[in-house]
């Protein structure tokens, strides 16, 4: 029923904990593996469900998960951050209502470890919104309410994603070009580009551990920004 795509760079206290999470469950048939760095971690616990991907050199977001998606046999395709922990089995109700709704792409709303919402659904970004955000830290969040269950939102964050796997494969995955950022905002444009369904469960929801490397590292600030500009000339017509 679904493959599940996670990049591990240096993330080897992360994955032996999300793989245990995710080897039990039912709905989840295959989980792929891509050692982005050379890493030690024990997966032999796990051979029965997990594929292995080392690569040479590292790749960025897009690139890897697209690779990994040659190896997805199953209709529906997850792009899981190894950061994520589960609270419980999200994908039932996940696959329940992307297909009730017939949609591309159906994530569950992300919370921080103290239990508050993160703002993985999110209103398209303009230059205006940008401006805002550098002067008064506002961020594009899309507006939810109490009790609301379903939302649809411009786009989604990357670190918890399930695809159809047709609507993956029919719009040819991440956009390579990007490298690290800006993928999911990519990828979204697209799939709204194609009269594609977007939705967020917020009935169900999972523990991210962010580390917000580009707010810290001169290199990822540099990535940033232009996969930011990549964004903009692509999408000039949103």
């Amino acid at each position: 029923m679904i493959s599940v795509s996670i990049v591990s760079h240096n993330h080897q206290h992360y994955i032996p904990f999300l793989l245990k999470q995710l080897h039990h469950l039912e709905l989840v048939k295959e989980i792929i593996i891509t050692l982005n760095l050379k890493e030690s971690i024990d997966l032999s616990p796990y051979q029965e469900k997990i594929k292995i991907i080392y690569n040479e050199v590292p790749k960025g977001f897009a690139s890897n998960h697209n690779y990994a998606f040659q190896y997805c046999t199953q209709p529906f395709f997850c792009v899981l951050n190894p950061d994520i922990k589960l609270l419980n089995d999200p994908f039932e109700e996940l696959i329940k209502t992307i297909d009730d709704l017939q949609a591309a792409l159906i994530v569950p709303q992300i919370i921080s470890q103290n239990g508050e919402d993160e703002d993985n659904i999110r209103s398209f970004p303009s230059i205006y919104s940008l401006f805002k955000k550098l002067l008064y830290g506002a961020r594009c969040v899309y507006p939810t309410y109490p009790n609301q269950i379903n939302a649809f939102p411009d786009w989604v964050a990357g670190m918890f994603m399930l695809f159809r796997s047709s609507d993956f494969s029919a719009i040819h995955g991440f956009d390579d070009h990007f490298f690290l950022y800006y993928e999911d905002v990519d990828i979204c444009a697209r799939l709204r580009k194609c009269n594609k369904t977007i939705v967020a469960n917020l009935n169900t929801k999972a523990i991210h551990y962010a580390q917000r490397s580009s707010h810290r590292n001169l290199c990822y600030m540099r990535w940033h920004i232009f996969s930011m500009l990549r964004y903009f000339w692509v999408h000039r017509d949103l």
